[in-house]
């Protein structure tokens, strides 16, 4: 009796059982928090394994620490031995978004070739890419689904003459920067992208050969933007103005706006397609020339 007593007072003093969440909603919850900050994944993967792969969702190659807010930052020689670790398959299907910053490497330029090809071959699901390494088309070619992408196309095509954007690689294109200034070659094989609607540049001096070889020819073009650093208007650029689709975009950090690409937020792309917008609903001035890539005002 006494025993029997014991158990039901220690039973009263027992705190209640811990709510549980409905699995879908767990999941669904650390989900969300694994993407609003990628950097803190090391930390929730703790509790909830199944975020490790939002972890390498976004991969930002860099040898120099650019300071990026939100998104871990792997240096090469880290990378590499990831992708020797991980089993086949994983980074293919968990990397969207890649960016070949930087290196510091006394590498051959053998070694330095194979290392990109080793990265270009694993993550073939990227879907975004920013090359700031200049790869050239045969090791860039083995992505599949690439729909943004800057590039330079001198170190893309290798070979003067020898351009060829009617690669299968890419036919699901649909933006393309071009780094530095192109050839005229370059600058003629653009057409030949199926799918492109939008165009970015960042040479002033481009506007001429971009408004007479590539915007009639690409007649799906819906966004031109020239990214300048600069908020000067110079006088060359005023037979350009008239078309709708032009946009003068002064870019702040090219880095910290593919990352907010990379991280669901708005990039210059968005402010540009934004800002196309408002000028066809007649709510911007034809005065209106530059805009910043961090404006959201024409949303």
């Amino acid at each position: 009796m006494v025993t029997h007593m014991a158990a039901d007072a220690g039973s009263d003093s027992a705190p209640p059982p811990a709510p549980r969440l409905p699995l879908d909603l767990e999941r669904t919850i650390f989900e969300i928090s694994a993407w609003s900050s990628l950097r803190e994944i090391t930390i929730l993967m703790l509790v909830a394994h199944r975020v490790k792969p939002r972890l390498y969702r976004v991969v930002f190659l860099s040898d120099y620490d650019p300071k990026l807010e939100c998104i871990p930052v792997f240096t090469y020689a880290v990378f590499l031995r990831l992708l020797a670790a991980k089993p086949p398959g994983f980074l293919q299907n968990a990397v969207k978004y890649l960016y070949l910053g930087e290196r510091n490497t006394d590498d051959s330029p053998e070694t330095h070739d194979e290392d990109l090809r080793s990265i270009l071959q694993t993550c073939t699901d990227v879907t975004d890419f920013f090359d700031f390494q200049g790869a050239r088309l045969e090791l860039v070619q083995s992505l599949k689904c690439v729909r943004k992408i800057a590039v330079n196309c001198n170190h893309l095509f290798h070979v003067p003459l020898h351009t060829n954007f009617s690669h299968p690689m890419f036919r699901t294109l649909t933006h393309l920067e071009v780094l530095h200034e192109p050839n005229d070659a370059d600058l003629a094989g653009i057409p030949h992208i199926p799918h492109l609607s939008h165009f970015a540049f960042n040479l002033l001096g481009m506007c001429p050969s971009v408004f007479s070889s590539v915007v009639p020819a690409c007649p799906r073009l819906a966004c031109i933007v020239l990214l300048q650093r600069a908020d000067d208007m110079d006088h060359r650029l005023k037979p350009f103005l008239d078309d709708e689709r032009f946009v003068l975009i002064h870019q702040s950090d090219f880095t910290f706006d593919w990352q907010r690409a990379a991280t669901g937020g708005v990039n210059y792309w968005d402010v540009a397609d934004a800002f196309i917008r408002a000028r066809r609903a007649g709510r911007v001035g034809r005065i209106t020339s530059f805009i910043s890539d961090e404006d959201i005002s024409w949303f």
